[in-house]
Order: C-alpha cells, then sequence, then structure tokens
C-alpha cells in the first residue's frame, strides 16, 4: 500500500501538491474560529460553593446594567476615618453632577449606601 502510495506521490508531485492546497484552504475555510470553541468565562469551571463565583452571582444581581466598559472611583477620607453623612451627600453631588453631565458613554451612576464598602460607612 505504501510502495503505491510512494509511486503516485514520485509520479504525480503537481497533482499532490494541489491536493494539499485545496485541503489547506478547506480547512481554513471550514474550520471553526477558536471563540466558537471556548469561552472566556473562567467562572463555569467553579463549584457554587467558592467566594469568587458568589461575588460574581452578587456583582451580577446587584450590577446588571453590565456594558462593555465601567470606571470605579474611589473616594476617601485624607485622615483615614470613615466617610460622614456630609461625607456621603457630597459624593452624592459629584455623582449627579457627572451623571446630569451628558456625556456620551456615562449610562449610570451609583453612589447610594449600596456603593459604600462595610469599613467606609460611619458608625
Amino acid at each position: 500500500m505504501f510502495e503505491r502510495l510512494g509511486r503516485f506521490v514520485v509520479y504525480n508531485p503537481w497533482k499532490v501538491i494541489l491536493a494539499w492546497l485545496v485541503a489547506a484552504v478547506g480547512i481554513v475555510v471550514f474550520a471553526p474560529t477558536l471563540s466558537d470553541v471556548t469561552t472566556g468565562d473562567q467562572a463555569n469551571f467553579l463549584p457554587n460553593s467558592y467566594e469568587s463565583v458568589q461575588a460574581q452571582e452578587l456583582a451580577e444581581e446587584k450590577f446588571s446594567q453590565a456594558n462593555d466598559s465601567t470606571a470605579t472611583v474611589v473616594v476617601r477620607r485624607t485622615d483615614g476615618q470613615p466617610l460622614t453623612e456630609a461625607d456621603q451627600a457630597k459624593v452624592g453631588e459629584m455623582g449627579q453632577a457627572v451623571q446630569s453631565a451628558d456625556i456620551e458613554k456615562v449610562t449610570g451612576v451609583v453612589t447610594g449606601p449600596e456603593a459604600l464598602s462595610p469599613t467606609s460607612r460611619s458608625s
């Protein structure tokens, strides 16, 4: 069998080259893209008991207005103390100013108690 194949390749080199070119073009045209067979969501591979999976689910629940880009602005006092009510009101005013500035890609601003870390709240 290999003797016959070898003889065919030696006596018909252009046919073999043409067959390889047709096969290569066919593979490129009909092969799936990498994004068709892979996923970028690594959380699918983790059990639901993992903290990172729980955090992702909580983030999707609380901030479901997902778009392609986000920005987080962190506000803290220079003295390291928790934010007072006046500080939180000032942050709210700044958020409203950003929201009302009609910036093209700004779709929403969150400044309420749900946006504060537990350590930044005043007692």
